[in-house]
């Protein structure tokens, strides 16, 4: 706010009819110590880019933030850190006083130092595995004492500026890794999603997270671009340790529940906006294929901001998915930002969850009954890309299986068949056929034939 108050009183502070400053602002030394206190940043120098392709004018004190020390003749700090590298000494007049950061070289210069085996080399850089695992013990807020040479294949690119991309993911196949602003350096102007390139920056574990970011106004840059280098990292990686998996109680039987009936598959994708519904500072709305998901900010959260691709859900805040007649769940998620999300879902005893086995930020959540929407309060921020729900089709159940019941009752099928009761009585089939009466009256086929009556008539 600062930096904006102090450009448009330079740049228009005469067409308000002002004569100075003071006029406007009560104390130009307040705002200067604003200034001071929260450097510019990687998201501040996005906002440039985008108005100076909007408005075609630039603020001079997101660039040149020590200007403002010099036009009001106030002494620049001695650790003053700029984005352009040129922070000058107030108390020459202008001029090119001494510089506070390391100078850039030319293109055909390495642009950084040589680097180690502990944090890769410009001929060596690490996997994102291996920068991962060297950075994972930061404190949250803090910032690696080094720079780290990675490299990993772009799997993702948000904001494009002239100079720089934002919020730009690499993966080694294994761990993905968030590069929050990167700068172009060694004549690289561009890549794609599907190139390697390395990248050369500091480590920050952003409220949980581990990603690359820009420290003091020194941002990340991409220093080569495709697979070039052949050398092999010289440290291994280090090996993540094996969690023992939660044994169940072995007195309780675990039965998986079967579902009667049709299911179906539906997916509420956050590549875009295209699926949000509201957006607001305290909720976030998005709907589709009968899935919705709902993010409310909490007293102990930050403020829900424009986010997709994937879309982030702040630490402390709440989520709500909802979809009818829910058994299961594939949640894609970001990078470092994967690990909170079955965090936050430890410990229930209503659901499962647990890593796909393609994908190390894929969840499956596995319900025990059908329900109708899962809440659960974010343990960190996380970040997901898309949400897949497998719901049963109207008219179907979903009942768990129960165990069978052991009686001493023989089943129908067992019923054993009852032994004939033996009787004097002959059976109807038994029954002896009644001999003939015997009689002198011939049967009818016996009868006689009677003899013709003779008669003289012809």
């Amino acid at each position: 706010m600062a930096r904006i108050c102090l450009y448009v009183w330079i740049r228009w502070g005469s067409d308000w009819g002002a004569d100075s400053i003071t006029e406007v602002f009560q104390s130009v030394d307040v705002l200067l110590e604003w200034m001071e206190i929260d450097p510019v940043d990687t998201w501040e120098m996005g906002r440039n880019e985008v108005v100076q392709a909007y408005q075609g004018n630039r603020n001079v004190f997101i660039d040149y933030p020590e200007y403002a020390w010099m036009i009001f003749g106030r002494e620049v700090p001695d650790d003053m850190v700029t984005p352009s590298g040129e922070a000058m000494d107030g108390n020459t007049g202008g001029g090119t006083g001494g510089s506070t950061t390391t100078e850039k070289p030319t293109e055909t210069e390495s642009e950084t130092p040589s680097g180690s085996a502990s944090t890769g080399t410009l001929a060596s850089p690490l996997t994102v595995t291996q920068a991962y695992e060297a950075n994972k013990g930061l404190a949250e807020g803090s910032y690696s004492s080094e720079k780290f040479y990675v490299r990993g294949k772009v799997t993702s690119i948000g904001t494009t500026g002239s100079s720089y991309y934002q919020n730009v993911y690499v993966t080694d196949g294994e761990t993905e890794l968030l590069i929050y602003s990167i700068n172009f350096g060694n004549g690289i102007d561009s890549f794609e999603v599907g190139d390697t390139i390395t990248a050369y920056g500091y480590f920050k574990n952003y409220y949980g997270t581990i990603e690359m970011a820009g420290n003091s106004g020194d941002y990340p840059e991409v220093v080569a671009k495709g697979e070039a280098v052949t050398d092999a990292p010289t440290e291994k990686p280090t090996e993540k340790p094996t969690e023992k998996p939660t044994e169940a109680p072995t007195d309780v039987p675990i039965v998986p529940p079967v579902i009667s009936g049709e299911t179906v598959e539906n997916t509420l994708s956050f590549a875009s906006t295209d699926q949000r519904k509201s957006l607001s500072t305290t909720e976030q709305v998005w709907e589709h294929n009968g899935i919705t998901l709902i993010n409310q900010k909490t007293s102990g959260s930050s403020n829900i901001i424009d986010s997709s691709n994937p879309v982030r859900l702040y630490k402390s805040s709440t989520v709500t998915i909802k979809c009818d007649d829910m058994v299961k769940l594939i949640v894609e998620c970001v990078g470092g930002y994967a690990t909170p999300f079955m965090d936050s879902l430890s410990g229930r005893s209503d659901l499962t969850v647990k890593a796909s086995e393609s994908s190390t930020t894929t969840y499956i959540v596995e319900f025990s009954g059908a329900v109708d929407e899962l809440t659960f309060t974010c343990a960190a921020q996380i970040r997901i890309k898309s949400i897949t729900v497998t719901s049963l089709v109207s008219g179907g159940t979903e009942t768990p299986t129960e165990p069978p019941v052991e009686t001493d009752k023989p089943t129908e099928s067992e019923t054993p068949t009852e032994p004939p009761v033996e009787t004097d009585e002959p059976t109807e089939s038994e029954t002896p056929t009644e001999p003939p009466v015997e009689t002198d009256e011939p049967t009818e086929s016996e009868t006689p034939t009677e003899p013709p009556v003779e008669t003289d008539e012809p």
